[in-house]
């Protein structure tokens, strides 16, 4: 068995990442079944949520040690964040209006982030003489687990206050007497 890994392994495995999104992407837009695009939407935030524990966990520490672009690396980790914010948000919206709306602003983010990390990024790392068939078989070897990450956890933490603070929004004021 052959385990040789080609230098732009690394990088394509995170383009392909990109594209198969940018497919889900294209999908939501052409369905016109709510409960449908919310399906996709759905697969849509699993695999984000999947690519972005990888390019924390691997691309971003060493993008940063190879090209010394720690103000790039840090807006990539920012809109990251960012991402997250709109996903916990999101997955909290039931098919509809809201959810689509906000699953837009989520495909605007994802769009823009591609196009920086594809357009600058990735052409500053390979021009880094970073070990890309050592970054590439660690991409290849990793599964992140979206249930089990940091990122579920926060999930289900906002699912849990969310559901607190509506259900204490729905009680009648304690505090107030007849």
């Amino acid at each position: 068995m052959n385990t040789t890994i080609s230098p732009d392994v690394a990088l394509q495995k995170l383009i392909n990442d990109h594209r198969r999104v940018q497919d889900l992407f294209t999908l939501f837009e052409e369905e016109d079944d709510a409960e449908l695009r919310h399906e996709i939407g759905q697969k849509a935030i699993n695999a984000l949520t999947r690519h972005a524990l990888l390019e924390e966990t691997l691309l971003y520490p060493i993008a940063q040690a190879a090209t010394g672009e720690d103000a790039l690396v840090e807006d990539h980790r920012e809109e990251h964040q960012l991402m997250k914010s709109i996903i916990a948000e999101a997955k909290l919206l039931r098919p509809g209006r809201d959810f689509d709306r906000k699953f837009r602003s989520l495909i605007s983010i994802v769009k823009s982030h591609i196009e920086k990390e594809e357009g600058i990024l990735f052409p500053l790392l390979e021009k880094s003489g970073v070990d890309l068939k050592k970054l590439g078989r660690k991409i290849t070897q990793y599964r992140p687990e979206v249930s089990g990450s940091s990122m579920g956890v926060v999930l289900v933490g906002l699912v849990a206050a969310a559901g607190a603070y509506y259900w204490l929004s729905q009680r009648p004021n304690s505090h107030s007497r007849p």
